[in-house]
């Protein structure tokens, strides 16, 4: 309680070049080997407990740019820890660099217009809870629900409005899609009889190959290792 209880006040601000980055996590070298160097901003005080993190803000330009704020509570103990944090970013030349992002098999086949990304992300214990949306040209996808960490129990739903597929798979026949995905469940191994999942998609509009798909209804249940799926289209 005393160690929760120490003062905490940081100003800072850096230039934190890629290949320092680089040498201390190798595994990420290729990843970071397209970037200019990174601007950071911080500023936070508060407690050992109770960390407010007024302003954060990292820039990668011309890649990207991240500002952010939240607070951070009980970071001592695993089972009271809560964090929440509220941000936007900016990714508007990810094309530019999508081979030192990515392999290059799927770099050839994806594109990677640009994206923005704003919303909320918390931790109570071992629960995340996500709120984010990313903007594609006129789209969105959003996504919110809540993940168990320890027991890998979730619920979380994707919703999309005018998500322009044909943006990033330029090669293939799609246009936008606007639909909702649910999905609850516990585990993540398929063959795991523990495992169980409950999840409906509806399609509102769907352009494939210039033709609009509507009202598309799937329902897909896994329980005791049993699968089973039901799908409703009228076109």
């Amino acid at each position: 309680e005393l160690a929760d209880a120490a003062a905490i006040a940081i100003k800072a601000n850096a230039v934190i070049a890629p290949d320092d980055i680089s040498m201390a996590f190798p595994d990420i070298a290729r990843y970071l080997s397209a970037l200019n160097p990174i601007v950071a901003d911080i500023d936070a005080n508060g407690s050992v407990g109770d960390i407010v993190l007024n302003s954060l803000s990292l820039s990668a330009l011309p890649l990207a740019s991240l500002r952010a704020k939240g607070r951070a509570r009980n970071m001592t103990s695993e089972s009271k820890r809560n964090i929440s944090l509220a941000f936007n970013g900016n990714i508007p030349n990810a094309e530019r660099y999508k081979k030192a992002l990515l392999s290059e098999p799927t770099a050839s086949i994806i594109s990677i217009p640009g994206l923005k990304a704003e919303g909320k992300l918390r931790l109570n214990g071992d629960v995340v809870s996500p709120d984010v949306a990313i903007h594609a040209l006129d789209g969105t996808l959003a996504v919110e629900g809540s993940l168990n960490m320890n027991n890998e129990a979730y619920d979380l739903a994707v919703n999309t409005s005018a998500f322009p597929i044909d943006a990033f798979l330029r090669d293939y026949p799609f246009g936008s899609l606007t639909a909702s995905i649910g999905a609850s469940g516990r585990g993540f191994d398929l063959f795991s009889p523990s495992t169980s999942l409950d999840a409906s998609l509806a399609v509102d509009s769907l352009w494939y190959n210039f033709h609009k798909f509507t009202d598309i209804t799937a329902n897909a249940a896994l329980h005791d290792s049993q699968f089973a799926i039901a799908l409703a289209s009228p076109n």
